[in-house]
């Protein structure tokens, strides 16, 4: 009869964990979504080193079955989505890139806008009055007032 080596022994262990989990998932136990246990949770529940356990869920991670990010909790991936086809698929692409263009320009307008609170903060301190400040850029008074209030 011939021993096992460590590396045998966390190996089957990884594998065990993996084997554990992949039926978990398939079963719906742990369904799209859900919190998978922690690498300290399953070290913990099969006697084994932090270390093994994070490798099983490396492994999962791998597969496809499990997303992982530092800080986050471990989750289990949604079923796997169809490439959309043809006229889809390049609506697709432009919408992404249409998304993009919008979330830039937003970004700029809320620079632009905090830009321009300051300037009319600085023209009132300075002075003049919220009326005289909307008239100069085409603006009734209260609107002036508005843009001071972070509107």
């Amino acid at each position: 009869m011939t021993e096992s080596t460590p590396t045998q022994a966390t190996d089957g262990m990884r594998e065990r964990i993996c084997a554990d989990l992949r039926a978990e998932i398939a079963a719906g136990k742990l369904a799209p979504g859900a919190v998978v246990p922690s690498g300290r949770a399953l070290a913990a529940r099969y006697g084994c080193s932090n270390n093994t356990a994070r490798t099983a869920l490396g492994q999962l991670s791998e597969e496809g079955l499990i997303t992982v990010l530092q800080g986050r909790p471990t989750v289990v991936r949604g079923p796997a989505r169809k490439a959309p086809a043809g006229a889809n698929a390049k609506l697709l692409a432009e919408l992404v890139s249409v998304s993009a263009q919008v979330t830039e320009t937003q970004q700029k307008l809320e620079t632009l806008a905090n830009r321009r609170r300051q300037l009319v903060d600085k023209l009132h301190a300075n002075g003049m009055s919220y009326a005289q400040i909307g008239a100069e850029i085409g603006l009734t008074r209260s609107r002036a007032h508005q843009i001071h209030e972070g509107g």
